[in-house]
């Protein structure tokens, strides 16, 4: 009897799950549609067509793509599109297609683009695609990580008669290694979601299963209805807690313009960094010019060193002959004496401006190196800020446009969902100004350097991440002397371990307790810091040459937030203050940075 009720408990939490994942399924579905609908309509806003149309046709291809159409159709009753109405076409083949101004496919149907591009060209229809490969259509974006990325075909756009405003090319993505990345990361993901809903239809087919058994234990499920009638009441005080958040939505609601506000100023920051990053470059540019000069000076030394070679020459010659003449009047071992002394003295000048040559070559190479290094990260740096600020900038509004449309609804689910978004969003986009304006400080900002004492750095800092430590349960092992300590900036030396420390909390393993183990030890002029964990690990086979490079994550779980500088930042400050870093780890075991600062004061040439 007990085992036939346990069977019967295990059925209804089964048959609940299955039907509560589906119904999730389907409201995210119904927000995507959403989503991709207003970007379509965004896109309207940078594409002219040769002469307007009224209505404005929008026509959608594939099969069982009923939702997205019926979402279509009810924004059309809302929207003009260059104060046009607009009227929604549903095609389910390729030879269905009439003439439109946009025509939208999704990659799952498998559709030949190019037999579209020649229908697409001769109507003046702009095509608008998702999840395509880079390049192969007019417009094509992906959503990935709760944000919608695309790329611009100019050429077809061109031969297709239409008109591209410059500032929708400047938002997309404009190099195919970017877009394979990201192809290839929701390749995985949606590989993720398939065996998911594998997996959901395991469960369905076994609750399918279970139901016959079900109306045979019905009369028992009866009894139990007592049970039931407690359930309910708990699910009363829910519902009085679920108005009190409605409410506080509400209150959220009223709070969005001063958060947009927020987002304006943020990006008046970002214009600012960009204005100082101009700046570098152009101090970059200076000392590139007084470089040049420097190497015209050498040139000028090299020329008289030559000179100076043909005028030892010439005296050699003269002084051979005058020896011929001592050699004749007897006098040879005093000349010979002196021209030994002559040549010597000459060889001494020589070999001292050489060197002096040698010198001042080698300061070129390092300053040419380093101009080189400075310029390239320049160039990535630039390039990275003007595309990650622009995602999230462009999703704030998306969202913010799709509030705008559920304003006054009754559709709380999809207000509560969108304000998450929202905040999501925001977050992100603080982040990386943070980040953006700690990479700049770095770049301009010089400290003092000293003998800092690692160990009081270390109980300095440690206070602020006692309490993070505490809740986690983390363990952490110290080895170090008061006597260790060497020759860096103390405000660095504090960046580098909040960065460290930053790094293991974000990335600790879910399978068990966070533990952290630092020490130090002398090794001749260097001292050793070693710092280690037991968290997730990095897969050097694959990351080992982009383990320090700027904006790189080393994870696809998009649950844990970041830029990806945090390394970038180890490693700069390290070269700052003379130091040099090695990283051993192994994928689910951790990892363990060796890193070597001068006990002594070095020469900082950079």
């Amino acid at each position: 009897m007990k085992w036939l009720c346990r069977v019967l408990v295990l059925v209804i939490v089964s048959l609940s799950g299955a039907l509560w994942a589906q119904d999730d399924l389907t409201d995210k579905e119904s927000i995507r549609n959403k989503q991709r609908v207003n970007y379509i309509y965004n896109f309207t806003e940078f594409i002219s067509w040769k002469e307007d149309h009224d209505p404005f046709v929008i026509g959608v291809l594939g099969a069982n793509e009923e939702a997205l159409v019926d979402e279509f159709r009810k924004s059309a009753t809302k929207r003009t599109v260059k104060g046009s109405k607009v009227k929604i076409l549903y095609f389910e083949t390729v030879d269905q297609i009439e003439k439109t101004q946009i025509l939208f496919i999704h990659n799952m149907h498998r559709v030949n683009l190019t037999k579209v591009l020649t229908k697409m060209y001769a109507n003046n229809t702009l095509l608008v695609t998702e999840n395509f490969e880079f390049g192969l259509s007019m417009i094509n974006f992906m959503e990935f990580g709760e944000e919608f990325h695309f790329s611009v075909n100019s050429q077809q756009l061109r031969e297709a008669g239409l008109l591209v405003a410059p500032r929708l090319l400047n938002y997309s993505i404009q190099e195919q290694k970017d877009w394979d990345e990201l192809y290839r990361r929701l390749t995985e993901e949606r590989n993720l979601i398939d065996d998911q809903s594998k997996e959901l239809l395991r469960l369905q087919a076994l609750v399918s299963e279970q139901e016959g058994r079900l109306k045979l234990q019905r009369a028992r499920i009866i009894k139990q209805q007592s049970l039931i009638n407690g359930q309910k009441l708990k699910y009363d005080l829910q519902q009085e807690d679920l108005d009190l958040q409605i409410k506080q939505v509400q209150n959220q609601r009223k709070q969005l313009e001063s958060l947009y506000q927020e987002i304006e100023d943020a990006r008046t920051k970002s214009e600012r960094v960009a204005s100082e990053l101009a700046l570098q470059r152009e101090k970059f540019n200076k000392r590139q010019n007084k470089l040049r000069s420097q190497a015209k000076a050498l040139m000028k030394q090299e020329n008289r060193l030559k000179s100076q070679e043909l005028s030892i020459n010439e005296q050699e010659k003269l002084l051979n002959n005058q020896l011929d003449k001592i050699e004749q009047q007897g006098y040879l071992i005093y000349a010979f004496g002196f021209l030994f002394l002559l040549i010597g003295v000459l060889a001494f000048f020589v070999r001292l401006e050489y060197k002096r040559k040698r010198r001042s070559e080698y300061r070129v190479k390092q300053q040419n190196a380093r101009l080189v290094t400075l310029n390239e990260s320049l160039d990535s740096f630039v390039y990275r800020v003007s595309h990650d600020l622009k995602a999230p900038v462009i999703n704030v509004k998306n969202m913010i446009s799709m509030l705008k449309e559920f304003q006054g609804s009754d559709d709380k689910k999809m207000v509560a969902e969108i304000i998450n978004n929202l905040d999501t969003a925001s977050v992100r986009l603080e982040t990386t100004i943070t980040d953006l304006l700690e990479l700049s400080r770095i770049e301009r900002v010089r400290e003092k350097k000293e003998i800092v004492s690692i160990k009081e750095v270390w109980n300095e800092l440690i206070v602020e991440y006692s309490d993070r430590l505490s809740e986690i349960d983390a363990v952490v092992n110290v080895n170090m002397n008061r006597t260790d300590s060497c020759h860096v900036s103390r405000a660095e030396m504090m960046s580098i371990f909040q960065n460290l420390l930053t790094n293991s909390l974000k990335y600790r393993s879910p399978m068990r307790s966070l533990e952290i183990s630092v020490s130090t030890e002398q090794r001749g002029d260097e001292l050793l810091l070693t710092f280690k964990d037991n968290g997730r690990g990095i897969d050097l086979a694959i990351f080992k040459d982009k383990l320090f490079e700027m904006f790189q994550r080393f994870t696809d779980d998009v649950t844990i937030s970041g830029t990806g500088v945090g390394m970038y930042i180890i490693k700069k400050l390290i070269d700052k203050n003379g130091g040099r870093v090695e990283l051993e780890s192994n994928p689910g075991e951790g990892l363990t940075y060796f890193i070597y600062f001068p006990i002594k004061a070095f020469n900082e040439k950079n």
